[in-house]
């Protein structure tokens, strides 16, 4: 990088991405609430004092990265559903999970939004994310209606919502850390872990079912 401090746009967001990048990668290592912002400032070699000219909390930055993730997920389903009209459901619902868990970094932060990330930013900055959040939201829901001509724009709404909900408290069930299996094996609880596609895909039949697309 060839600038010491951000001073135009263009700049400020190269800034934000490394932010983001270097929280991502601390999400793989490392327990959500066992992440500071000096472990991320420390990441990329900035002093903390640093890291808050360009945010102001770590909640903020993945409210940043799932912004990020959802533009991914829909870059994803826009190259794998273009021009497709009316397809078999079940290939569909096949398909779809897949993409899904593909972008699973969407899933996991999106299962800590309404609990944490978003309690824990400025009013502002809240208002600025829903606000952004919801324009990615319905390019997702105008891609259905396209796919699928029966869904209106309000059904479609409902079905990514209902889609997102059950995959936000799948997601956890499906990614046990050491302490969850060996209390299971303690137990002697005769449970199998979900496999998240598998769950998803005949989640989404379901749903077709219900909407009679």
């Amino acid at each position: 990088m060839d600038f010491k401090r951000a001073r135009s746009d263009e700049q400020k967001e190269i800034r934000i991405n490394q932010i983001s990048e270097a929280a991502i990668e601390l999400l793989k290592i490392k327990k959500y609430e066992d992440i500071t912002l000096a472990g991320i400032a420390e990441n990329l070699s900035f002093t903390r004092a640093n890291l808050y000219k360009y945010i102001s909390s770590k909640e903020e930055i993945y409210l940043h990265i799932i912004l990020e993730e959802i533009r991914k997920w829909k870059k994803s389903l826009d190259e794998n559903f273009k021009d497709v009209t009316d397809p078999d459901k079940d290939a569909f619902a096949s398909l779809w999970a897949e993409l899904v868990y593909e972008n699973k970094l969407m899933i996991e932060t999106l299962s800590l939004l309404y609990t944490i990330f978003e309690k824990n930013v400025t009013l502002e900055k809240l208002a600025d994310f829903k606000g952004k959040l919801f324009f990615e939201t319905m390019g997702v829901v105008k891609l259905l209606t396209e796919i699928f001509p029966k869904f209106t724009m309000e059904s479609a709404f409902y079905f990514l919502k209902m889609q997102l909900f059950y995959a936000m408290g799948l997601y956890p069930t499906t990614v046990e850390c050491e302490i969850q299996k060996k209390a299971i094996k303690m137990a002697g609880v005769d449970y199998q872990t979900p496999d998240f596609t598998t769950e998803l895909m005949e989640f989404t039949k379901m749903q077709f079912y219900k909407f009679k697309v």
